[in-house]
């Protein structure tokens, strides 16, 4: 038996793949993901598989475990692996509302004369996006003033 083989293909971001045949069909698979299994890794959803040290490359259980996409995010930054800053609120390239809007939102809904859904139609967002910027699951923190999310 050989140790410290690597062993797969990497895929355009990195990981390894290896491909299992079965009744004629090829599965593919990341050989974290293979060995996360195997290892008894927790990875219902929303969890996904990090690897500790950075390394794509190194898929020993021990330095694979399981964190939240947030989690994986913040920890890729704080290696220096991802270039992206992480952009936030208005300055999001996915941002529908601005700082001013998300504050007429919250006014107008505390004094109680609107609906969340009448709120989402006049913004152009879905109702829940509403209900989530008033109940703080979004647009919350002080850090989009900046438009950087750094301070989670």
């Amino acid at each position: 038996m050989r140790y410290n083989r690597v062993l797969g293909t990497p895929d355009s971001h990195g990981y390894l793949n290896i491909v299992f045949r079965l009744d004629g069909k090829n599965l593919r698979y990341r050989v974290h993901e293979v060995i996360a299994f195997v290892g008894g890794l927790n990875l219902t959803h929303p969890l996904t598989i990090n690897h500790k040290d950075g390394n794509k490359l190194n898929n020993k259980i021990t330095n694979l475990e399981t964190v939240t996409i947030k989690q994986n995010i913040i920890h890729a930054h704080k290696l220096g692996l991802s270039k992206a800053p992480l952009v936030c609120g208005e300055l999001s390239i996915n941002a529908k509302l601005t700082l001013k809007q998300v504050k007429e939102i919250k006014i107008t809904y505390q004094k109680g004369s609107i609906s969340t859904r009448k709120l989402a139609s006049e913004y152009g967002v879905s109702h829940t996006t509403i209900r989530r910027i008033i109940n703080g699951k979004i647009w919350s923190r002080g850090n989009y003033r900046q438009g950087i999310c750094f301070a989670v």
